[in-house]
């Protein structure tokens, strides 16, 4: 949208994302006069599905899964965070210093791994799943097995370029985008204000219009 239309008739935008992610755009709005208001439409959802082991069985740990591991791949800095969460985050550090490269869609993935004083080989640029799997694709050779943190319902470009590249890709869903608790009746009426809605996901619009 150009700044012409932002400083005519919008006065007001709401913002769908979670409040963790709305800062940068909230920020954006606010140079050129503009209101920001939050509803958040997703919630994110740690999972430990490294526990979830058949009866019997022993649960695995993440470093074995990284062991004979050639990268590990993250898509969003939520994953990151889920894996601090649950406190597997320095298995991915002690694969990264045991020579794993460790590859990251986008700026904000990177910065969330370097906080957490892993160094990153590789990020994507543009930052998509495509451009993760072309730039990992002719740094690796054929064959060599790639660990990738996602979401329960993460898009499959990255998995696929992956292995269309003849890479074996192995996901590892560590977090889920989740319905928000319903918000209060006040927060519905802000919301209604707004002149404009910003969506990213097509999730957000569906959970708005419920």
């Amino acid at each position: 949208m150009s700044d012409e239309r932002l400083n005519g008739s919008v006065r007001r935008v709401l913002l769908t994302r979670a409040s963790a992610d709305n800062a940068a755009i909230a920020d954006a709005l606010a140079a050129h006069d503009i209101a920001a208001i939050e509803l958040p439409t997703v919630s994110i959802q740690s999972r430990n599905v490294l526990d979830d082991a058949p009866d019997g069985a022993a649960p695995r740990s993440l470093e074995a899964l990284l062991f004979g591991a050639a990268a590990v791949a993250f898509t969003s800095r939520n994953a990151v965070h889920a894996l601090m969460q649950t406190g597997r985050i320095r298995a991915v550090l002690r694969a990264a210093q045991a020579g794993v490269v460790v590859a990251a869609v986008g700026d904000r993935t990177c910065r969330a791994l370097e906080s957490q004083g892993i160094t990153v080989n590789v990020v994507a640029s543009p930052a998509d799943g495509t451009s993760l799997a072309r730039q990992l694709a002719r740094k690796l050779q054929t064959g060599q097995r790639v660990v990738c943190p996602r979401a329960a319902h993460a898009r499959p470009e990255l998995v696929d370029g992956l292995r269309a590249a003849a890479l074996v890709a192995e996901p590892l869903v560590c977090y889920e985008n989740v319905p928000p608790p319903r918000p209060s009746e006040e927060a519905c009426r802000r919301a209604l204000s707004a002149d404009l809605v910003y969506f990213a996901a097509p999730s957000a619009a569906d959970r708005l219009y419920a």
